[in-house]
């Protein structure tokens, strides 16, 4: 008895597949391209790094890479005083080194004048049983200016203050200045100096060579006022000494104190108004 061929055998499926399809591609002549998969030249982030030249065991390398950093790093915890305490109970260190019994941190503060006192926080306490440190956090009062001393002196010295701003001014009068003019002038004198202000005089002839000059007389009345306002405006000194000559061109240096000006007295002033008319009488003739 024959037996009968499976319909399903792989042997005669594949061969059937290639036969069948040899002359086909021989005849069309071209050639069935599977789809390819791009491949990247570069490693993923997800992808193990493979170690190209090393002499170190992989093991080695990952407990490398995998061990913390225990450098020690800078702390800005800030120091605990006062209310900022964070501890229900507390133990207050004397001056001596001794300490206190337990007491409540609302209780300390209560008594506390923070006027003159303020509580800081010296030790924390221990974190459980097999840590060090006190059961406690230890305190001490703390004196504020005697702090506040001791915090100066580590500083070092203070720098002095600047003094007040220097302020200039220029005050120019001529030798032939009318008595108006020149009573204004004194008046801007006076307050420059009374505001303590640094006041550069000068008194010289007339820049212009058309305006007359002024006669002796005239020259002299002219400084003799100047001279009588600055005695009237207390604490007034000269900075630098006098330069020039009368008649000619006269420099002063003047500072002054920031005090307001002195009445002047009867006789001065009798004699400054005598003086008024015979100059103008002067100007009048000329």
């Amino acid at each position: 008895m024959t037996r009968s061929q499976c319909l399903f055998n792989s042997a005669i499926a594949l061969r059937q597949i290639f036969i069948s399809n040899a002359p086909a591609s021989e005849g069309s002549g071209r050639v069935l391209l599977l789809p390819t998969m791009a491949v990247p030249l570069r490693p993923s982030a997800s992808s193990p790094s493979r170690r190209l030249f090393s002499t170190q065991p992989a093991a080695q390398q990952r407990s490398k890479n995998n061990r913390l950093d225990t450098r020690p790093k800078a702390t800005t915890a800030k120091i605990m005083r006062d209310y900022d305490i964070i501890y229900p109970w507390v133990q207050v260190r004397t001056e001596d080194g001794k300490l206190g019994a337990p007491l409540r941190t609302s209780a300390v503060l209560k008594q506390l004048n923070r006027e003159t006192h303020s509580l800081v926080l010296v030790v924390p306490p221990r974190k459980d049983d097999a840590s060090k440190g006190p059961e406690y956090p230890i305190v001490r009062l703390v004196d504020k200016k005697a702090e506040y001393a001791a915090v100066s002196a580590a500083k070092g010295p203070v720098e002095q203050k600047k003094g007040p701003k220097i302020v200039s001014k220029e005050v120019e009068l001529n030798w032939a200045i009318a008595p108006h003019d020149l009573e204004t002038r004194m008046g801007r004198l006076a307050k420059f100096l009374e505001k303590g202000y640094r006041v550069q005089l000068t008194i010289a002839n007339p820049k212009k060579k058309a305006k007359r000059r002024a006669t002796d007389d005239e020259a002299k009345a002219v400084y003799k006022r100047v001279k009588q306002t600055l005695e009237e405006m207390v604490g007034t000194t000269e900075y630098k000494p006098q330069e020039g000559l009368v008649k000619q061109t006269v420099i002063m240096y003047l500072q002054g104190s920031g005090k307001p000006a002195e009445s002047p007295p009867a006789a001065v002033a009798s004699s400054a108004e005598e003086e008024v008319p015979a100059t103008e009488q002067q100007e009048g003739r000329i």
